[in-house]
């Protein structure tokens, strides 16, 4: 498999596997259902909760790339990156899905989990759009990877 097809795999694969999370095992509702009460207990600051939440969630796909990287650069091919970026990639997946604004409705449903969860009309809009940010990297994040594994 060359390059391009590998990244088109993976992209495909990911896309699969987050639409598999969220239908098969409420993946959406299931970390709303966390997510709102640990930010809640920032009272106001719930926003704030939810970026720093969500941004913690960033660095720890940034470190895995960078333990993927150094790995790779240790065993001399790019590929074996992937023993690391894979598990990555599966576990931060329903995460961006979930919290970045990539349906056509924003966060029309992120909204109504977070309410379903226990989030009241102002909050979900502070969650959801301050978690987004952080999220919206992250998903520009995993876009990259497979592009810099498997073509440069």
């Amino acid at each position: 498999m060359n390059g391009g097809w590998a990244v088109v795999a993976v992209g495909v694969g990911l896309l699969a596997w987050a639409l598999y999370a969220d239908l098969a095992h409420d993946s959406e509702d299931r970390l709303a259902r966390w997510l709102v009460p640990t930010t809640l207990r920032w009272g106001r600051g719930c926003g704030v909760a939810a970026f720093v939440i969500s941004l913690v969630f960033l660095a720890t796909y940034g470190a895995a790339a960078w333990v993927g990287a150094v790995l790779a650069e240790a065993l001399g091919d790019p590929r074996w990156s992937l023993l690391v970026l894979g598990p990555a990639m599966l576990a931060y997946t329903p995460l961006v899905f979930a919290m970045a604004p990539v349906e056509p409705q924003g966060y029309r449903y992120w909204r109504e989990s977070l309410r379903k969860a226990g989030a009241q009309a102002g909050a979900d809009r502070w969650i959801a759009w301050l978690g987004g940010v952080p999220a919206f990297v992250g998903l520009l994040a995993l876009v990259m990877t497979p592009f810099l594994i498997f073509l440069i």
